[in-house]
């Protein structure tokens, strides 16, 4: 009778040994990091040391954050994800700035807004974006180009490796995530 339930426990530790491993290898496959949920200091200190000025409103939300920051160039609302990562910037109010005749079309950062008031909310520049890629496959970066697919911008960022291969990796313009990776000897074989 003990045989049997040494057999018993012994099975169901395998079991359970092999669900681990499996949840690792999902979570390894997966390519992300738990994500982080930050504090609103620690939301408002990445703002304001990203673009400067003063908070005046600052609301958790469900699964992100609703800011109102006012700078020197006027005052937006910004929406960011828990984790930080900027999700829009929207211009609420511009000021002229003295001597320079002020330019509506620019974000806290100075980048250009699109139409309709919805600023592009690029923090990834391109060489951010080449590095993340580099992290993801070692070789030499052949092309770099910025592009939008479904209301989502991306780097296309295309790697020749030293073994000649070449990989195509998307990297989101915002949140800095690995989109996806392609190599060019998958679709040769479709």
């Amino acid at each position: 009778m003990r045989r049997i339930w040494r057999m018993r426990w012994l099975v169901a530790g395998v079991l359970l040994l092999a669900l681990a491993a499996m949840a690792g290898i999902l979570l390894l496959r997966s390519g992300q990091e738990p994500a982080t949920t930050l504090t609103s200091s620690e939301v408002s200190e990445r703002v304001l040391g990203q673009y400067g000025g003063e908070i005046v409103r600052l609301d958790r939300l469900s699964d992100s954050y609703r800011l109102t920051l006012e700078t020197e160039r006027g005052i937006y609302e910004l929406l960011l994800g828990s984790g930080g990562e900027t999700r829009s910037i929207r211009r609420l109010e511009a000021y002229e700035l003295p001597g320079t005749g002020g330019d509506p079309g620019e974000t806290p950062g100075g980048a250009p807004e699109q139409p309709g008031g919805e600023t592009p909310s690029l923090p990834l520049t391109e060489q951010e974006a080449i590095k993340v890629a580099l992290g993801q496959v070692f070789g030499k970066v052949e092309d770099v180009e910025l592009r939008s697919a479904g209301g989502e911008r991306y780097y296309l960022i295309e790697i020749e490796t030293p073994q000649g291969r070449e990989a195509d990796i998307q990297v989101h313009a915002i949140t800095g995530t690995v989109m996806s990776v392609t190599w060019d000897d998958d679709e040769d074989e479709r």
